[in-house]
């Protein structure tokens, strides 16, 4: 797969948020469902399985997958809406919009 990092260590970056929430193992294992043991061992693997890597991320509120892709570009893009268009935003309380590009194939 193209832009695939293969020399992630998951357990070592499960591992170091732990430490930074200050989650003790034995509060992740609960949260987990699972005991002590399976976090230790979790924590030593290069990988895991994908559904339960989902789960942990869930769990601690942190995407873990994004250590596998390289950072993408970001693209800003600035749009001028006429005033008239921003006061009718304003008077429906719409507080964000939502702009889809799409390119011809």
């Amino acid at each position: 797969m193209k832009g695939l990092k293969h020399n992630v260590h998951i357990g070592r970056l499960i591992d170091y948020t732990l430490g930074k929430r200050g989650i003790t193992y034995a509060q992740f294992a609960r949260l987990l469902h699972c005991d002590r043991t399976t976090i230790y061992h979790l924590v030593r693997s290069k990988s895991i399985d994908t559904d339960r890597l989902l789960r942990i991320s869930q769990i601690l509120d942190h995407d873990f997958l994004q250590y596998y892709y390289p950072e993408s570009e970001s693209h800003q893009l600035t749009v001028e809406l006429p005033q008239e268009k921003i006061e009718q935003l304003n008077a429906s309380k719409i507080t964000s919009i939502t702009i889809e590009i799409k390119t011809q194939k």
